[in-house]
């Protein structure tokens, strides 16, 4: 399905395309290993129920969905994925070397770009001023470096740390969260990030950078750096997730429920 209008990151008049902020290629992994069924849950009154959403919307041409998909996301995928660079599991997080950060950040800072110009429910909570959009659009499109002291990057690999360890590793991953905001009471300034999750990672972006010392904990991006330590962490630690989680379960107790 396409239609004519305005590519959002070239600016020409072109042919657009059914375009993702968070790849299509996560959602459809999941439908995959779940019989083509996704559960959706919301924190409104909708109920659980099965879907088929992608989040999709027509946003760019096919000249630049194929500079996103080969220049970054393509990449970045195999990398969380374990296939690019060299993919160590340690008891402290996942040692990621021989990786191009650049194009990690560049990937994670393409889906903020597009959240922000989506009019899409699920990104309704991305937000950027018309000034740094109009700055991302000509790096991600110029395939810029963009500076540390301009937007920080951390990722977490989630795991259930609980006792119970109700939630495997592989369920996890077939967890996509509709991106939140968090003001970040544990940075200096409490600083605001926005909050993506999916393939088993949380990502925090920051729109105002980390300070330098806090660039130097684990699991922030370093476009210089080829390694990178990403942390654990909890899954119930992520209260905004709990909350969710608890949202869902309270609909299925009340029969607000689609799901069998």
């Amino acid at each position: 399905m396409s239609k004519i209008g305005q590519c959002k990151l070239c600016n020409e008049k072109e042919e657009l395309q059914l375009s993702h902020a968070v790849g299509n290629s996560v959602f459809k992994k999941i439908s995959r290993r779940n019989s083509g069924k996704v559960i959706s849950i919301t924190s409104g009154n909708e109920p659980v129920a099965y879907s088929n959403d992608s989040w999709a919307e027509h946003q760019l041409c096919s000249k630049c969905e194929r500079l996103l998909n080969h220049e970054y996301e393509d990449y970045s995928l195999g990398v969380l994925r374990g296939r690019g660079g060299t993919f160590i599991k340690t008891d402290a997080g996942l040692s990621l070397r021989n990786i191009n950060q650049h194009r990690l950040i560049m990937y994670f800072l393409s889906i903020y770009w597009r959240a922000a110009n989506s009019a899409h429910p699920a990104y309704k909570n991305v937000l950027l001023a018309e000034r740094e959009s109009e700055f991302l659009r000509h790096a991600i499109l110029n395939n810029s470096r963009v500076s540390s002291g301009k937007v920080s990057i951390k990722i977490s690999r989630v795991l259930d740390l609980s006792k119970s360890k109700g939630f495997t590793s592989d369920a996890i991953k077939q967890l996509i969260v509709s991106p939140f905001l968090r003001i970040n009471e544990n940075y200096k300034e409490n600083k605001v990030s926005v909050c993506f999750m999916f393939e088993g990672f949380f990502i925090e972006i920051f729109t105002k950078a980390l300070s330098i010392k806090e660039r130097r904990i684990h699991g922030v991006l370093s476009r210089t750096q080829t390694s990178l330590m990403v942390p654990y962490l909890n899954l119930f630690d992520i209260e905004e997730i709990v909350d969710l989680m608890v949202v869902g379960y309270g609909k299925h107790i009340d029969g607000n429920s689609r799901v069998k």
